[in-house]
């Protein structure tokens, strides 16, 4: 589910019942992203989101116990994070199901926040991940890329 303002009071109510000041903010992402510097977000998309604005990352992932034990056993991947699975390595700190305590993603972000030195290290590293994207044109790479695994000769015809 995409968000927006049909969630807002859901997430009003919620955030009124902590203790700590939060801003709500719904859609705005490059721009608030391009202001960012430290996120925690759920592994999926948006931590792609997050490395092609270059902002260090906090990954987590919670599901119902049930989900979670029927996935281990049929995922093949080591990470769930967009930019761990692309890098083949642990770029972003991931934290997953019981992992994925306050104390564990609230560690990991005061050591990003207070090491100016690390956060320019995991940067570089984003950087890296953003550029195996490649530029503008990636539906026609995906395109070939599939015909190529399907026919070579389909491929060729559509201009590889």
């Amino acid at each position: 589910m995409l968000p927006d303002d049909t969630l807002r009071p859901l997430a009003e109510a919620t955030l009124r019942a902590g203790a700590v000041e939060v801003a709500l903010e719904v859609g705005g992402l490059a721009r608030t992203l391009s202001e960012t510097t430290l996120a925690l977000a759920s592994t999926g998309t948006v931590t792609l989101e997050c490395a092609l604005f270059r902002v260090p990352t906090v990954a987590l992932y919670i599901t119902s116990p049930v989900t979670y034990r029927i996935g281990r056993r049929l995922a093949t991947v080591n990470h769930l994070a967009m930019p761990n699975l692309l890098a083949g390595t642990r770029v972003m700190p991931e934290f997953l199901q019981d992992a994925a305590t306050p104390e564990n993603l609230a560690g990991a972000a005061t050591e990003l926040l207070h090491h100016p030195v690390l956060r320019a290290a995991f940067r570089r590293k984003l950087d890296e991940v953003v550029a195996q994207l490649g530029g503008p044109g990636a539906s026609r790479r995906a395109a070939l890329a599939i015909a190529r695994l399907d026919s070579p000769a389909i491929a060729g015809k559509l201009g590889e």
